[in-house]
């Protein structure tokens, strides 16, 4: 009895689970052995393939139809010397090309008279037909500071967000009546990013605050 190895998965770079999947992109995959060549099947549309490298496949996504947004499936089957007519696999995806909502950002008035840090909340949402959320991308300008030091982004995926010496390249301290200017947008699983929301406040300083 000869055993092998049968292609029973593979590697997907686009689409990815949750992908825009715009139709000018490209669907491409590797498999996990050497194969003659690939069929992908889509609707009533069949284009076969045979490896643009290696083990390496890729077509035009223009040329398997429309994927229009919501829940998807790709299938597809790949033949070896010892099985050269496979059965069909199915890919199951979702095309998301609808951006999230940020819905609100509390920023602080005025921060509290601790130098080392200020919270920022937020809620962001995403359609009933998307992905979900991500996370939230965060642009943190500090006008007074160096070119350097002046604008740090950061990507967290819950709220609140912390700013402290604790993140990671650290933020030099706050400083008394120092201006702050603050970027939030919602991200998805899909990538894409939400219209932003932005706030700005100075810090108090704890010498003339009632702190």
């Amino acid at each position: 009895t000869v055993k092998y190895t049968e292609v029973t998965d593979l590697s997907w770079t686009h689409p990815t689970p949750c992908d825009t999947l715009p139709s000018s992109s490209q669907i491409s995959f590797a498999t996990n052995i050497d194969v003659l060549g690939c069929t992908l099947k889509h609707g009533t549309i069949e284009r076969s393939l045979t490896p643009t490298g290696g083990r390496t496949f890729s077509v035009a996504t223009a040329q398997l139809g429309t994927f229009d947004e919501g829940s998807q499936t790709l299938q597809h089957k790949c033949a070896t010397a010892f099985n050269p007519n496979p059965t069909y696999l199915d890919y199951a995806f979702t095309v998301d090309r609808t951006a999230p909502t940020l819905d609100s950002l509390s920023a602080p008035a005025r921060s509290s008279c601790n130098l080392e840090q200020f919270e920022l909340s937020f809620a962001g949402s995403d359609t009933a037909s998307g992905c979900g959320l991500d996370g939230y991308a965060i642009k943190v300008t500090r006008p007074g500071l160096p070119a350097s030091d002046r604008v740090r982004e950061f990507f967290s995926p819950t709220t609140p967000f912390i700013y402290s010496g604790l993140l990671s390249p650290a933020p030099p301290g706050l400083s008394p009546n120092e201006l702050v200017q603050v970027e939030v947008r919602a991200k998805d699983r899909a990538g894409q990013l939400s219209a932003p929301k932005t706030a700005e406040f100075r810090v108090q300083d704890p010498e003339t605050a009632a702190c």
